[in-house]
């Protein structure tokens, strides 16, 4: 265990995690944010993390961290987990930041639901869940398109259930993806899942064909994934407008040429 010293560090570390399933067990990326100068008490040098199975005559295992470092991965079984951090300066080590990592239960299908955005934020709101006794967590990326997505996460009293999250890497017509987890007692569980831009922009024009010409119809087909998260802003719905071609299309549609040799613009 972590034991504060004189002069350690004085604040517990703000820690979050994220867990996938393995062919062996699971694997547990620890994330953390550096206390600052002030509640380090100087220097931080290191991270000290320990964790354990809460079973009996399981083994207690430990490694040291870089402080030039805020995440890090283990490997845990299918059990239920102890994990906690320390902040370690000259002196000694922080109170501990514990997590609770609940046994292994394959998580059900979520529907994505959609967020407002504020412009300079997405607004959200959640259910309340009685089975929440401590707190909620909002977990999202600021860079979803990037290879290192800086994982970010926010933590609410569970008598909260609504925010605003804001980030100055928020771009609009980016979508964001946010997963709310709530803490039931045996740690942290995903609740939802929300989805929104902070301003959605005009999409791309979708690839269209024309597949079947006739006297008084055309069939037209595209192709447009309205889930792609490059694609600026939620599909409503789309339009589509045909009219009598009396001259040259514009830049914004397409010639097209019908059966009974009429011709017209695809927009």
């Amino acid at each position: 265990r972590c034991h504060p010293l004189f002069l350690a560090p004085s604040v517990v570390p703000d820690v979050w995690r994220q867990i996938y399933e393995t062919s062996t067990g699971r694997n547990v990326t620890l994330h953390w944010k550096p206390p600052s100068l002030m509640n380090a008490n100087g220097h931080v040098l290191s991270y000290y993390i320990t964790w354990k199975a809460l079973l009996n005559n399981s083994d207690l295992e430990f490694i040291s961290v870089s402080a030039s470092l805020n995440r890090t991965e283990i490997n845990i079984t299918k059990e239920r987990y102890l994990i906690e951090i320390c902040a370690v300066n000259a002196v000694g080590l922080s109170p501990p930041s514990k997590i609770w990592i609940p046994k292994f239960i394959r998580n059900g299908t979520f529907t994505w639901e959609k967020a407002n955005g504020t412009g300079d934020g997405i607004s959200l709101s959640w259910h309340h869940y009685p089975s929440v006794t401590k707190e909620y967590t909002v977990e999202w990326c600021n860079f979803p398109r990037g290879i290192h997505c800086d994982l970010q996460w926010k933590k609410f009293p569970a008598n909260i259930t609504n925010a605003i999250i804001a980030s100055p890497a928020f771009e609009a017509g980016v979508r964001y993806n946010f997963m709310i987890y709530g803490y039931e007692g045996d740690g942290d569980h995903l609740l939802e899942k929300k989805v929104g831009y902070i301003k959605e922009t005009d999409p791309n024009c979708p690839k269209v064909d024309i597949k079947e010409l006739k006297e008084d119809s055309v069939l037209v087909t595209w192709n447009y994934n309205d889930t792609d998260e490059t694609k600026g802003g939620f599909i409503r719905y789309y339009s589509i407008l045909v009219s009598e071609m009396k001259e040259t299309c514009n830049t914004t549609s397409r010639e097209n040429s019908l059966s009974d040799s009429s011709d017209c613009c695809l927009y």
